[in-house]
């Protein structure tokens, strides 16, 4: 069986850094995007992030209406979730708790495909930057962190690697050095400012991209 490679773009990555960044007494949680088409083939690019809550991390009604909005907005533009990511309020703690495991499973749900990211905000702290992402598949109903990783079981094995586009630490970092976590907007913003861009954050993307 041939190898699947995931890689998570400098975009996608800068946008969890930033939204880890932004509420940093709290967890965060999102999801990741990948175009439709690459999801059926062995090298899926995770182009984007979206960033959903803040506050409760729980599978709610109210977590329902953004996925809703998100099928809308991957349906126009011919994206799908790939993915499920979480930042712990914890400096140490890197898993993804029984309602971080839901919220996944979730996710898991309506695309068999999708993984799992925990971030290690210990390695967000580092002078030089590294790759802050621990991956989990689920196996057997559970999700635990994908092989080749610390943390991971010797005895567990997967056909799909995970990766990061080059230089994404240090774009994310340099993000972070510009204080652009302030311009960034998550579902529960949205909430109390309905104007508020989370789909997109084309203010963030902006910046991104000079």
């Amino acid at each position: 069986m041939s190898t699947a490679v995931y890689t998570v773009s400098r975009r996608a990555y800068a946008k969890i850094v930033l939204h880890a960044a932004a509420y940093t007494s709290s967890s965060v949680n999102g999801v990741l995007l990948a175009s439709k088409s690459s999801v059926a083939t062995n090298s899926v690019v995770v182009t984007d992030a979206v960033p959903l809550l803040h506050t409760r991390l729980t599978l709610s009604p109210m977590l329902e209406v953004a996925f809703e909005q998100l099928d809308i907005y991957c349906e126009k533009t011919g994206q799908t979730i790939i993915g499920y990511y979480q930042a712990n309020e914890l400096l140490t703690s890197r898993d993804l708790g029984t309602a971080g495991a839901k919220i996944a499973t979730r996710v898991h749900s309506v695309e068999p495909t999708a993984f799992a990211v925990v971030v290690d905000n210990q390695k967000l702290a580092t002078v030089e930057p590294e790759n802050a992402l621990v991956f989990h598949n689920i196996h057997d109903g559970q999700w635990r962190v994908a092989p080749n990783q610390p943390g991971a079981r010797k005895q567990d094995s997967s056909s799909r690697r995970f990766e990061l586009e080059t230089e994404a630490p240090a774009v994310a970092a340099a993000a972070v050095g510009a204080r652009l976590h302030r311009e960034l907007v998550d579902f529960d913003a949205h909430l109390t400012t309905p104007s508020a861009d989370w789909l997109r954050n084309d203010a963030v993307l902006a910046a991104l991209a000079n």
